[in-house]
């Protein structure tokens, strides 16, 4: 399945945008994700990130992308100006939460505010079961 990547660009000063992230291991989508935010940096917009990865499982993440994803949080947060502003991200997956959970702990802190929210998928209303913040 594919990711789809819904951009509201109307606000001449930011971008908001969201994601929905079914594949973290096919080139193409994962390139898809890097241009988006390489867009924001190279057209100096504040950039808002929504990810949704309710169809996300553990078989579509690829542990390169992931270390490849780190080195590029790296390259971005070496910049002067940072436009990414807040990343707010859905999980329905332990398994997918741990990964995220090492990314910003452990490889790359994140270049900005991010607030993932792990959801209990086995409760019929997704009821939530935690929130965590990450910060740079």
């Amino acid at each position: 399945m594919k990711n789809k990547i819904l951009k509201k660009d109307d606000n001449p000063n930011y971008s908001l945008v969201h994601i929905e992230l079914n594949d973290f291991k096919d080139n193409d989508e994962y390139n898809k994700i890097l241009k988006c935010i390489n867009n924001s940096y190279n057209n100096k917009k504040e950039l808002f990130l929504s990810i949704e990865t309710k169809d996300l499982t553990i078989e579509n993440v690829s542990v390169k992308k992931v270390y490849d994803f780190s080195i590029f949080l790296k390259t971005y947060k070496k910049k002067n100006i940072q436009y990414l502003k807040k990343t707010t991200i859905n999980i329905y997956n332990k398994d997918i939460y741990n990964i995220l959970y090492n990314l910003f702990t452990y490889v790359s802190k994140p270049i900005a505010h991010v607030v993932v929210i792990l959801y209990n998928k086995n409760n019929k209303n997704d009821n939530i079961e935690l929130i965590k913040d990450f910060f740079p």
